[in-house]
């Protein structure tokens, strides 16, 4: 098992593959005027993603929701006075029926 990485060395590597990133050379070519071998930039290049890869969530702590207005009741005013409250998921068939069953006619 490997040590774990100074962090004033991860730093200094970060910043030369950042460099990398910026340049138009080669591996080769670029540890070449860095004065580094191939292996330590290869190495370091898997050492750090595989850190930044095990520091990301696999799963957000939190998951945005959208809570929707709820619509208003309908209220019918019926014949006899009584005020009727029907909510939005109400089936027509229902209503129909429990209209029937005060004695309302349908219009």
């Amino acid at each position: 098992m490997s040590r774990p990485a100074n962090p004033a060395t991860a730093r200094l590597w970060q910043q030369r593959l950042q460099r990398f990133q910026r340049s138009a050379l080669s591996v080769r070519d670029f540890c070449d005027n860095e004065g580094l071998s191939t292996a330590s930039f290869y190495l370091w290049r898997r050492r750090l993603s595989q850190q930044r890869l095990s520091a990301e969530p696999t799963s957000p702590d939190f998951v945005p929701v959208h809570l929707l207005a709820p619509a208003p009741p309908l209220e019918l005013l019926l014949p006899s006075g009584l005020a009727l409250r029907i909510g939005p998921t109400c089936e027509p068939a229902l209503l129909g029926q429990l209209l029937g069953l005060l004695g309302v006619k349908p219009c």
